[in-house]
């Protein structure tokens, strides 16, 4: 009984290997089979060796060591070292413009400018720490595990009252506005960005800004403004 556990438990580790086969027949293919990846030597590994080669007509499917389908912890582009660190994960290109998936590190006492976007909806899911937020006229803070929702037409922010640093993923969509972030990252590193750039680039990327809720929040929570 317990071999033929052994064996359903490996078909199934196989079959759902062989599904991601047409992801894995591309470039930087090794010759590390699925075998060898589940270093199968017994009766019941033979066996599954054999019924999985069947089902794939008779071909062995190779193991990637790298493909575009897969980001690895530590992998992205990091577009801004500041309070909010930005790594781009899934850049904008990648999706043909659907979404782009940023993640941000936000220091304690930091709060990104209260804004409103016509054409991008925003999606924030918390890693670590508590993020505070406002999105029209609710006002919330998020526990590790929370999404908040940030649709297009409704003002909104986030930040960190601390202590602890907190990490988010950031959803866009569409993905267009990374280049926004991108834009805002390149002048704050060489040190040009002003208030009349940023009025600029908000404009050209379709989001108002407004920072009438900023001497309440900051007073509250001891928050500064950040890009």
């Amino acid at each position: 009984m317990r071999k033929l556990r052994s064996l359903i438990a490996t078909l199934v580790a196989f079959s759902a290997l062989a599904a991601f086969a047409p992801a894995a027949s591309g470039a930087g293919a090794t010759t590390e089979t699925f075998r060898d990846s589940f270093q199968l030597t017994d009766d019941h590994g033979d066996e599954a060796y054999r019924l999985c080669s069947e089902q794939c007509g008779g071909a062995v499917m190779p193991v990637v060591e790298r493909t575009r389908y897969l980001v690895e912890p530590g992998a992205g582009d990091l577009i801004w070292d500041g309070p909010i660190d930005t790594t781009v994960k899934v850049p904008t290109e990648t999706t043909l413009g659907a979404l782009s998936i940023t993640e941000m590190a936000v220091k304690p006492g930091y709060m990104v400018p209260p804004h409103v976007h016509r054409d991008t909806d925003e999606w924030s899911y918390v890693l670590h720490g508590r993020i505070g937020a406002r999105v029209g006229d609710d006002e919330f803070t998020a526990q590790p595990g929370s999404w908040i929702l940030k649709p297009r037409g409704l003002m909104h922010t986030f930040w960190n009252a601390g202590p602890e640093p907190a990490r988010i993923i950031e959803l866009l969509t569409p993905g267009a506005f990374e280049h926004m972030f991108r834009r805002m990252a390149d002048l704050a590193a060489r040190d040009q960005m002003t208030d009349e750039r940023l009025d600029a680039l908000a404009v050209e990327f379709g989001t108002t800004i407004d920072m009438a809720w900023v001497p309440d929040l900051a007073a509250r929570y001891g928050l500064e403004v950040t890009l």
